[in-house]
């Protein structure tokens, strides 16, 4: 069977099965989401008092990990790795009671990536009235809690970090009265000189492709979507007209994001390869602005909270 399928995967004009997906669905228990993860037929949930495992194809929920308002979590093989807003990063054992301190008193943490070794977060900087010094931080430390590093330091508010295992690529929000820098900025994950791939471009989320870096422009209104290339250049804009961007992500040749307007949450897609006019997933009056993908559905968190699934 095995061979004969291969054999008609080289035959003209044969087209692969189209995936069975599964209908909509929500999370029944009365858990809070604030952040969410897929794995598989698993997803991961972040709560207010700690991190949760749920399998939608038996509605089973389970309490992995008691540690307090996790604030964002990545996950590999084998652990999911929270920051908490106390300044914690946690490595928690997916299938096993293990649950161990990585880094500590981390302050103004924000945001956090992953590689395949290293882990990778934000100290946006010493608090000062409304907003913070311009004295931020992006630290690397290795899965198993050694060889922490600060990679970038006096920074103006950084915000988003992600990493494709050569370089860390962060951002300057720009909200911190005692600097003027803003923009996408690319360092390489053992430290050293810091390139910055955009300038005058406030943002606070960043997803990427092979080549390219993703980011929106930050603020409430006619606000864009742009790619610039990881080794330099001019950024190109993707999506123009827009509100609040507060997450995007780059799966297989789509762009999804969060389009926070006065009215309404949306959920969007844009076609990378076709372009063409977004198309709106999901259309909520309030969510959480959080969601992850799989090659059927989007799991997404409403404005309680709930951890839902719908075809993507």
């Amino acid at each position: 069977m095995h061979a004969q399928t291969r054999r008609r995967a080289q035959q003209p004009g044969y087209q692969a099965p189209t995936p069975t997906c599964p209908p909509s669905t929500k999370l029944s228990a009365g858990a809070i989401g604030y952040d969410v993860e897929v794995d598989g037929d698993v997803v991961y949930f972040a709560s207010f008092d700690g991190m949760y495992r749920w399998t939608p194809k038996t509605n089973q929920l389970s309490w992995i990990a008691q540690i307090s308002q996790p604030l964002a979590f990545v996950l590999d093989e084998q652990n999911v790795y929270a920051l908490t807003i106390d300044g914690t990063l946690w490595s928690i054992g997916k299938n096993s009671p293990s649950r161990k301190i990585l880094a500590s008193n981390i302050l103004s943490p924000y945001d956090l990536g992953i590689d395949a070794t290293s882990l990778y977060f934000v100290s946006r900087g010493t608090p000062s009235g409304a907003s913070y010094l311009a004295d931020g931080k992006v630290y690397r430390i290795g899965k198993d809690g050694t060889g922490l590093l600060a990679i970038a330091s006096n920074l103006n508010t950084p915000a988003a970090v992600i990493s494709d295992g050569t370089n860390a690529y962060f951002v300057e929000a720009g909200q911190s009265r005692a600097s003027t820098s803003s923009g996408v900025r690319a360092v390489p994950v053992g430290g050293g000189a810091i390139r910055s791939l955009t300038n005058g471009t406030p943002s606070i989320v960043l997803a990427q492709n092979d080549t390219d870096i993703f980011f929106a422009t930050f603020g409430l209104a006619n606000q864009t979507i742009q790619r610039v290339p990881k080794s330099g250049g001019a950024a190109q804009t993707v999506i123009s007209n827009l509100a609040f961007i507060s997450k995007i992500v780059v799966f297989r040749d789509w762009l999804y994001y969060v389009n926070s307007t006065e009215k309404a949450d949306h959920i969007e897609r844009y076609s990378l390869t076709a372009g063409g006019a977004p198309s709106v997933v999901i259309d909520s009056f309030l969510n959480t602005e959080q969601f992850a993908l799989d090659d059927c559905s989007i799991y997404w968190l409403d404005g309680l909270g709930a951890v839902r699934r719908d075809p993507r």
